[in-house]
């Protein structure tokens, strides 16, 4: 649990956010997949789930940080989301014209012609000018 802690808090130092996480701040943290074959069996994802809202959100503000610190150049994080937001995100990514796309909140921002939008839902598609792909999203069953 320390060696989960150490990350965000040496983010949040970074950053020159005050709020020093701890124990209390995580509901359960563990790590995914086989061990490797070969190499260093630490070496695997883990998924932390932060208690509160805030946390998460004070951990992603500071994520930018992580490219300048050394220790934590090999360091990926992302939000855990659902399958159909992940293909809503690469719908978005291959529109023409379409740029600056990230998630946040589960959410896929992005800004075409200057103006920044939010997608949360495949109705939301319409306002980039593009029709959802019900197939592509894996909608059928629902359409």
């Amino acid at each position: 649990m320390a060696l989960v802690l150490q990350l965000p808090n040496d983010m949040a130092e970074a950053e020159g956010v005050t709020h020093r996480f701890s124990e209390a701040d995580i509901s359960v943290c563990h790590r995914v997949g086989k061990p490797p074959a070969t190499g260093n069996p630490d070496n695997r994802a883990v998924i932390v789930r932060f208690l509160s809202r805030q946390s998460v959100m004070t951990v992603f503000k500071c994520k930018n940080k992580l490219k300048n610190m050394g220790k934590y150049k090999s360091v990926f994080m992302s939000e855990d989301i659902t399958q159909l937001r992940v293909k809503l995100r690469e719908l978005v990514k291959s529109t023409e014209g379409v740029s600056g796309v990230y998630i946040r909140d589960g959410n896929t921002h992005c800004t075409r012609d200057c103006q920044h939008h939010v997608i949360g839902n495949p109705g939301d598609l319409f306002k980039l000018g593009v029709e959802p792909d019900i197939e592509a999203l894996g909608l059928r069953e629902f359409a």
